[in-house]
């Protein structure tokens, strides 16, 4: 694996924003994120430039902002509190990453689609579409720390990482994402 790390600001903000155009993410990126389409995380110039303004003026809002913080300390003091205090009083030992994957999800469907899957529940239920969603993730991950003919291989048979992926995407994303021409992309920009 080829990978370059900077926590500067600095070169974040390049990187990010001043230049975006000069690091293209490409089609091997894109191949790797396929499972979510054509959104921000995988698509770049003008389209990434499009989905960029659209979500920078709705989190720049102050009325999101509100509603956001709201939605935020209603989960964790009517779900997040409750459940780890039930988790001390029980002497239960808790997965604080699957605890905070879930309260992220759960604010994620909330906001975005309006309704609680409510997975944070005391009992940590099993929700498909959140273990679907954590399958891609790891999915995704696994496509980077593999050689891509693994990968691909896997995908053809049908086994592994890929099998896991392909059943998550049915749950996850019932309809697959289309994939758009530069034309369409173009056109679908200036709507």
């Amino acid at each position: 694996m080829n990978y370059v790390v900077t926590c500067d600001p600095m070169n974040v903000h390049h990187i990010m924003s001043k230049n975006f155009v000069n690091y293209v993410k490409g089609t091997e990126f894109r191949e790797i994120f396929e499972a979510l389409g054509d959104g921000i995380f995988s698509v770049d110039s003008d389209l990434w430039k499009y989905h960029r303004a659209l979500l920078h003026s709705l989190f720049k809002s102050e009325s999101f902002k509100n509603f956001l913080a709201k939605r935020v300390q209603k989960k964790v003091l009517s779900c997040l509190f409750p459940l780890l205090d039930h988790m001390e009083k029980q002497g239960i030992e808790v997965d604080l990453q699957e605890v905070f994957n879930r309260f992220n999800f759960d604010i994620v469907c909330s906001t975005i689609l309006g309704c609680d899957p409510k997975s944070l529940a005391v009992d940590l239920p099993e929700v498909a579409c959140e273990r679907a969603f954590s399958e891609v993730g790891e999915s995704i991950f696994y496509r980077h720390i593999v050689p891509k003919s693994i990968w691909k291989l896997q995908r053809w048979l049908g086994i592994g990482a890929e099998k896991k992926m392909a059943e998550a995407c049915k749950v996850f994303l019932p309809v697959p994402p289309r994939k758009y021409s530069i034309d369409e992309r173009r056109a679908k920009q200036k709507e």
